[in-house]
């Protein structure tokens, strides 16, 4: 076991320094990638707002409509308002009878008590 952890030895130092070495070549190009940045801004400020602002504004439409539910068109909203009021048009309709409980018989009864007996007798 140990003769292996010595032969590994210099493969692990040789990573180490090519890890190493790959970490400050990416810090430089990151350096020199934000120093043309800044340079580009320096030249053009206004177009570098105004694509700024059209990138922040392209991103967030688009996690927008990526991330919120789906909305309904003004036509199946109006449709399910409509049908939503003529379901209950109709279940009144339905109960109409329980909740008049013979008020067509009561009307009709206080017509006839109320006309005179001439009219009555023809009716």
């Amino acid at each position: 076991m140990a003769a292996e952890t010595n032969r590994m030895r210099p493969y692990a130092a040789s990573t180490g320094s090519q890890a190493s070495s790959m970490m400050e070549q990416s810090t430089r190009m990151m350096n020199e990638g934000y120093r043309q940045a800044e340079h580009v801004v320096q030249e053009y400020p206004a177009s570098s707002v105004l694509i700024t602002f059209g990138l922040g504004f392209a991103v967030g439409y688009f996690a927008t409509a990526l991330l919120a539910p789906p909305r309904k068109t003004w036509y199946e909203r109006g449709f399910d308002r409509a049908s939503e009021q003529a379901r209950r048009g109709y279940d009144q309709a339905r109960r109409a009878p329980e909740q008049l409980g013979g008020l067509g018989q009561r009307i009709a009864d206080a017509v006839m008590n109320a006309l005179p007996d001439a009219i009555t007798r023809h009716i």
